[in-house]
């Protein structure tokens, strides 16, 4: 979804108040964010944390 929207990781890290070396993590896998987080990530894509969910297939 970052991507489609042409964002990069350092753009929404920022967007979503988070460290860019964190979002990193989490997009490698090595990191399972947290509530707050993911809800941050959705508000800094645009869309809702079902919406987040439901393309992240979990």
């Amino acid at each position: 979804m970052r991507k489609a929207r042409g964002l990069s990781q350092e753009d929404l890290a920022h967007r979503s108040d988070l460290d860019r070396a964190y979002m990193s993590s989490i997009e490698r896998g090595a990191q399972n964010p947290g509530v707050m987080a993911i809800v941050g990530i959705a508000k800094g894509i645009g869309v809702t944390v079902t919406e987040l969910v439901a393309e992240a297939k979990l």
